[in-house]
């Protein structure tokens, strides 16, 4: 069976059930950083199949446990829940920012959303990252004068080996996003 693929109202039940699933007595701490992240931290409609987080080594092994005992009540992969994005070495692992969700057992964050865009541009890997970083995008302009103040943000966020890639994907997202009506 395909992975279930889930929008955020679902992913919010999601979350509430992983923790409800947590040993209660303590608050453990995730932080979110892909399309789940896009989808209850910054009001993105897409769907993902999969969770991409950081989580503390101490608490890593029980969180991922309680994720596959839960799995089959949403028709996810066993794997939904992961680490592959911070293990891959492709990102910097961001300062949580933002609580998307708080329980007795566990606290939900996102990046910033500087945070959020610096990894989406430096992954780059597709249409999903590309719209979520015009989205956050679109925001951040508000904020930021010009194109290279942005940059002087972004450039410290990501790994060396991927600064070229992130410049120029954040060069041509904020042209297009000139250019479009």
């Amino acid at each position: 069976m395909a992975p279930q693929t889930l929008d955020p109202e679902a992913w919010k039940m999601v979350m509430h059930r992983l923790a409800g699933e947590l040993r209660p007595g303590r608050q453990r701490r995730m932080t979110l950083i892909g399309g789940v992240a896009m989808a209850l931290g910054y009001r993105s409609r897409r769907t993902t199949t999969d969770a991409d987080a950081i989580i503390a080594p101490a608490d890593a092994e029980e969180i991922l446990a309680a994720a596959a005992r839960i799995a089959p009540d949403f028709q996810l992969d066993a794997g939904w829940l992961n680490q592959k994005a911070i293990e891959a070495g492709k990102i910097l692992a961001p300062r949580p920012e933002t609580v998307v969700l708080e329980t007795p057992t566990l606290v939900l964050e996102v990046p910033s959303c500087e945070a959020m865009l610096a990894m989406k541009l430096a992954r780059g890997a597709g249409n999903s990252d590309l719209d979520d970083a015009r989205l956050l995008l679109h925001d951040l302009r508000r904020r930021y004068a010009d194109v290279e103040a942005l940059w002087t943000v972004l450039g410290g966020l990501v790994p060396v080996a991927q600064l070229a890639n992130t410049r120029y994907n954040l060069l041509k997202q904020w042209e297009d996003l000139d250019e479009s009506p």
